[in-house]
């Protein structure tokens, strides 16, 4: 049991960074486009999404569903449940790694980085 709430520490702390204010960038065109103004978005802000910036709020949701998986896994074990939170994970990298088209942050970076070690983790757990 202990072993598996050790699961929930890697994508509550995504959580947390996806919370942040600048986790993702948008830019700008300034002064009859010469110029761009970066201006800067929590994961769960819809902005982006409605400057057709869609993975970040889709990265925001499938982690908080990643989650709640991980907390229901952690009191039933069950297979198929380890697997459909593979599958989520794997996803949810892929989200993850498509802003490298808009513009990646620091924060962003460590979000994925967060959930590749959560996807390696879980890869490899034996029970």
């Amino acid at each position: 049991m202990k072993k598996r709430l050790m699961l929930l520490i890697l994508p509550i702390i995504a959580i947390i960074l996806e919370s942040l204010p600048n986790g993702v960038v948008l830019n700008f065109s300034v002064a009859g486009g010469t110029a761009t103004k970066k201006v800067y978005f929590s994961y769960f802000d819809t902005t982006p999404y409605g400057y057709a910036s869609f993975s970040p709020l889709l990265t925001a949701v499938l982690t908080c569903l990643i989650l709640l998986l991980l907390i229901i896994y952690c009191f039933i074990n069950k297979r198929s449940l380890l697997s459909a939170i593979k599958i989520l994970l794997n996803i949810r990298i892929a989200l993850s790694l498509c802003k490298l088209i808009f513009g990646l942050t620091t924060v962003g970076i460590f979000v994925t980085l967060t959930m590749i070690a959560e996807a390696v983790i879980i890869h490899f757990i034996k029970e």
